[in-house]
Parts: C-alpha cells; sequence; structure tokens
C-alpha cells in the first residue's frame, strides 16, 4: 500500500516534487514505529526517488519476520 501511494504520487507529480510530496505521507505511514525518527530524518534529505523507495524498503525489512529466514537461506 505505501510503495503504490509512493509510485502514485511520482506518477502524478512528477519525480522531484512527487518525492518532496511524500515525505510528509512517509512521516505518517512510520510514525510511532522504531526507527522511525531516524528513517525521517534521513529520507527527508534524499533527493533521488529510487533511493527513498530504496530506504522505505529497507526500514520496513527490519518488522519482516521472513526476511531474516530469507538472508539465512
Amino acid at each position: 500500500m505505501i510503495v503504490a501511494h509512493y509510485h502514485e504520487m511520482l506518477d502524478h507529480y512528477g519525480a522531484v516534487t512527487g518525492v518532496n510530496m511524500a515525505r510528509k505521507h512517509l512521516g505518517w505511514y512510520t510514525k510511532g514505529l522504531h526507527g522511525s525518527a531516524e528513517f525521517r530524518n534521513t529520507v527527508n534529505f534524499i533527493d533521488d526517488h529510487r533511493a527513498v523507495l530504496a530506504s522505505l524498503a529497507e526500514f520496513y525489512a527490519r518488522f519482516d519476520p521472513s526476511a531474516d529466514r530469507r538472508a539465512a537461506a
């Protein structure tokens, strides 16, 4: 859902404005989760839309218990 919303914002606003507009939404999606303040402080300074997506995936990977099993395989 988050990634789809992010892509929709990029499609609608374009890469530069879309990244800027998406930042507040990413903050809302992560608010209250462990490490969210650090994530927001980092992602708010990333201009490349692909790097933001990679940071988002990295942030949420820590909450996916199957990610540990895939890494160990």
